[in-house]
């Protein structure tokens, strides 16, 4: 008796060519929505994603921005500053000038200069030039042509204002190294600076200052 082959037994036979299909269909689909979460920024499911479970995800990142520079400030500028200064030429003694300054016990010159202490006075730094060398101690004052001044000129000029002398000229040896000596120390005395002549090498490098 030959066997009846019907319908529901052919369904028992294994299909292994439509389980092949549904499996590639399934990965179709899963790395489908993988891909879609990925591109729209979604985690992605359980198993697929390539961050650990529960952590959250790292805030993106702030644009870098340059800081606004800071105006450098404008520099107070000081004050100007003012200064005069009066300059005079030649202090020159010539005998009549010697003789109109003589008194009973010596030379007073302050006289002769106080028309123009005014001026002197209003001045920062004055300076004048001492033409004539001072008359060594024991020797006698003289004039043109090899002068000799009296010592008083010299604290005469510091009353009237001044604050220095220059003291380099053509007469200024005329009484020799003695005379240079004298004029500096008398200078020294009455307070005045000086520049010109020199007692020494060493001062002559070194003048100093008024």
């Amino acid at each position: 008796m030959s066997r009846l082959v019907t319908r529901h037994s052919r369904s028992d036979a294994p299909r292994p060519a439509l389980g092949r299909a549904l499996a590639v269909v399934v990965t179709l689909l899963v790395a489908g929505a993988a891909g879609a979460a990925a591109f729209a920024g979604l985690p992605l499911a359980a198993g697929h994603s390539d961050q650990p479970a529960g952590e959250p995800r790292p805030a993106a990142a702030e644009p870098t921005r340059s800081p606004t520079p800071t105006p450098t400030p404008t520099p107070t500028r000081p004050p100007d500053a003012v200064f005069t200064l009066v300059a005079a030429g030649d202090v020159l003694l010539h005998e009549p000038v010697i003789g109109s300054a003589r008194t009973a016990d010596g030379y007073d010159f302050a006289p002769l200069l106080a028309p123009i202490q005014p001026w002197v006075a209003g001045a920062d730094l004055a300076l004048c030039h001492l033409e004539v060398p001072i008359a060594p101690p024991g020797t006698p004052t003289s004039g043109y042509p090899m002068f000799g001044a009296p010592v008083e000129i010299t604290a005469s000029l510091a009353a009237n204002g001044w604050d220095g002398c220059s003291t380099a000229s053509n007469h200024s040896v005329d009484r020799g190294l003695a005379g240079v000596v004298t004029t500096l120390d008398a200078l020294d005395a009455a307070g005045l600076g000086h520049v010109g002549t020199a007692r020494t090498a060493e001062e002559a490098a070194a003048p100093a200052g008024v």
